[in-house]
């Protein structure tokens, strides 16, 4: 929620807004979700708690407890929410200002689900009351007094029977909802107490858990975790670790503790033993989850996605590479792939994959003549050139380059490359001697893109200010410049024509695409619908239609001629990086992080049965073997 009033419902898992829910309430510091998704409750400013209720139809709200039922009984900040799909939300409207709650609380602590499928708040009070507000019938709200103080963490059983709550007060106590009174307590010495920490003030890690077999009671604060049998509350485990606790989850069978602070530690609660977590440190990026069987972990960095294997310790590591090219070629059998490290061949008939090469230099620009038959890598460190007829390198320019990117593209003809090299400055390269003939100065504005028009008489630039300049090839000099209020360029295409450029930028209403007549060299129009950067931007060969993909995991289908949207592409669960169309505009291949391409049939509008998985074989069966992995299948270290 923001100051603008507006609740917006975001999908965790394809990661975009569902809809937006107008409260007309200002002032909200906090907000939190019923876990069946009936209820929002809004913390404020002015010690008030007012509770929204959802309008939810009934088979969406036994999908939603049948995955939470599934979930971890953990959660402390930062840990991995339960996650709703948009089919959840489709039908939920806000009903009504549903009820304000009494003033001095704390904050609002968790929702809960308890007997006789009542729905209860439960709320902390500074005087150290808990407050357990009947959501449905107010006459059975009720307190739990015991505590003397401030109320800083409670936590509900998976069951929903019991309250686990500490404060200020040094107590640990335990309630049975059913009965609604305190059925055991802990104090520990001041010294060691878990809660306000070397603090004054409660920290936003403060928290407890249950586990899901409610043997133990689990809590974390700053860099401190302890760990109580449910029964007695006998102290089992306190451990400081170096930094502070930043997430913590448990295995499905309640075995294991993976908790992580500042590097991955893994607790064994039958002995209660920390393992060797050597290998799971060298991929300390990001934590996803825990299978279902309890065996791995999934987690990784921009590169590797790993399963670590929580009774081995050993992780193996895949290599799942952002796919920033994607091109048809040979007559369209096979589909030319291409990451920052490698680039691969796929043929569609086959369905077997090879691999055209694989370096350690960072490839930042790519370029396919327009036979296809010719292939132009370009890193700070060299500049390659590909037969794909032969799939045979034929030459190599070594570097250090030292423009940042190095950009590239080819003639129509064949017959030499463009490129930008130091300080920006335009080199040709003539393909028949292999010279360079540097012919333009250094930029002032530092270009983000390059490319050639297929008559080869012009290139065309991209600043990061979103200036547009003309070269004129046989000049050598600048012909015209355009500007038109693009904070940023990402991508750009050029019609088979040459008489359109099509970019995908930001600017002051936007992420749009912006249409450029090279004929008048004058904006044509701005086409909005994306909710993300725009990624890249491909023109059809009969430059009808335009092809766009976003981080808002969208492919938008425009016209062109019409300058409007003709429909929308969805199926990514991660951001789309690169697409290519086939000539007659019947399909169309997009690519995500992770190695994993969708395949679009443009007649019918919608997304093919077949996927393209550039992975290791190993991993397809990992894949296989554990379904509940498949928001992952397009791995990206910044995924929530």
């Amino acid at each position: 929620m923001s100051s603008d009033t507006e609740i917006k419902i975001w999908d965790l898992i394809q990661k975009k807004q569902i809809t937006n829910l107008y409260t007309h309430i200002n002032h909200v510091k906090s907000i939190g979700l019923h876990k069946s998704a009936k209820y929002i409750a809004l913390n404020c400013f002015n010690n008030k708690c007012v509770v929204l209720k959802i309008k939810i139809t009934e088979k969406s709200k036994n999908d939603i407890r049948k995955r939470f039922k599934k979930s971890s009984s953990l959660s402390i900040p930062d840990c991995k929410s339960q996650t709703f799909k948009g089919s959840d939300f489709k039908d939920h409207e806000i009903l009504e200002k549903y009820r304000n709650l009494p003033n001095d609380y704390k904050s609002l602590i968790e929702f809960a689900i308890v007997f006789n499928r009542r729905e209860y708040a439960i709320l902390g009070y500074v005087d150290g009351r808990i407050l357990l507000l009947n959501l449905e019938e107010e006459s059975k709200t009720f307190f739990l007094p015991g505590h003397k103080n401030q109320i800083v963490a409670v936590a509900v059983s998976v069951d929903r029977n019991f309250i686990a709550s500490s404060c200020k007060d040094n107590f640990l106590r335990v309630w049975d909802l059913k009965a609604q009174k305190q059925i055991s307590e802990t104090c520990w010495d001041k010294t060691k107490c878990l809660l306000f920490y070397n603090s004054s003030y409660p920290t936003e890690k403060d928290s407890l858990a249950f586990t899901s077999d409610n043997k133990f009671i689990i809590g974390f604060s700053k860099n401190v975790i302890m760990i109580w049998d449910f029964t007695n509350l006998r102290l089992r485990l306190r451990n400081e670790f170096d930094m502070n606790i930043i997430f913590a989850d448990i295995t499905p069978n309640n075995e294991k503790l993976i908790v992580y602070a500042g590097k991955f530690y893994l607790l064994d609660l039958k002995t209660f033993t920390f393992s060797n977590c050597e290998e799971a440190n060298l991929l300390n990026r990001v934590y996803k989850k825990i299978t279902n069987d309890s065996k791995y972990a999934i987690i990784g960095n921009s590169i590797f996605l790993g399963f670590w294997n929580l009774k081995s310790g050993n992780v193996l590591s895949f290599l799942v590479p952002e796919i920033k090219f994607l091109a048809l070629i040979q007559e369209g059998n096979s589909l030319l792939c291409s990451s920052s490290y490698s680039t691969s061949i796929y043929n569609k008939s086959s369905k077997s994959i090879e691999t055209l090469y694989s370096e350690s230099n960072v490839s930042n620009s790519f370029t396919l003549s327009l036979d296809t038959n010719i292939f132009v890598t370009a890193s700070q460190n060299s500049i390659s050139i590909y037969n794909l007829k032969t799939t045979k390198k034929i030459s190599n320019f070594p570097g250090p380059f030292y423009a940042n990117p190095i950009l590239v593209s080819i003639s129509s003809n064949n017959k030499f490359l463009i490129c930008s090299l130091k300080g920006g400055t335009l080199t040709l390269i003539n393909l028949s001697t292999y010279k360079f003939d540097n012919f333009l100065t250094t930029f002032i504005d530092v270009p983000l893109g390059l490319i050639l028009s297929h008559s080869n008489k012009f290139a065309i630039t991209f600043s990061n200010k979103g200036i547009i300049k003309f070269w004129n090839v046989d000049e050598k000099v600048v012909e015209a410049e355009i500007f038109k209020g693009h904070e940023e360029i990402n991508c750009f295409s050029i019609s088979a024509n040459d008489e359109y450029i099509v970019t995908g930028g930001y600017m002051n209403i936007g992420n749009c695409v912006s249409v450029w007549d090279l004929r008048n060299k004058d904006l044509k129009g701005r086409l909005r619908g994306h909710n993300g950067k725009i990624n890249v931007i491909v023109v059809s060969e009969n430059i009808k239609f335009i092809v766009s993909g976003s981080d808002d995991k969208t492919i938008i289908v425009w016209n062109l001629f019409k300058m409007q949207k003709e429909f929308m592409l969805e199926g990514h669960i991660n951001k789309v990086k690169s697409i290519a169309i086939d000539r007659n505009f019947e399909w169309a291949y997009s690519a995500s992080q992770g190695g994993t391409i969708r395949v679009w049939n443009l007649s019918k509008q919608e997304e093919s049965k077949k996927i393209i998985r550039l992975h290791e074989k190993e991993l397809i069966k990992l894949w296989k073997k554990y379904p509940e992995l498949e928001p992952y299948h397009e791995w990206s270290c910044n995924d929530s």
